[in-house]
């Protein structure tokens, strides 16, 4: 899969163990051997910044031996995960 583009996979009843029991308690009880439990549409965005500093000669004060060498890097990951019930026939039930 390319980076960035939209995945098609129904992952809540394969990494979530409690959904592929319920789809399979339905099935059988239903009779609908075709049901597929859907928790709906999520959008998942990871984001990763590096920067890389180098690091000045006289960085600090102690014997070049002692000095760290190579640059100063700095990562950061942002998560975040946007969740729609477009498409779910499974969540909760609000009774206001």
């Amino acid at each position: 899969m390319k980076l960035g583009a939209p995945s098609r996979r129904h992952g809540g009843r394969r990494y979530i163990p409690v959904v592929a029991r319920l789809e399979q308690n339905v099935r059988v009880a239903s009779g609908l051997s075709s049901f597929v439990a859907s928790l709906g549409a999520g959008l998942l965005s990871v984001r990763q910044e590096r920067r890389t500093y180098p690091r000045p000669p006289s960085w600090s004060h102690q014997s070049p031996l002692c000095e760290p060498h190579g640059p100063m890097v700095r990562v950061e990951t942002r998560a975040s995960l946007q969740l729609s019930n477009r498409g779910a026939n499974l969540g909760v039930i609000r009774w206001c």
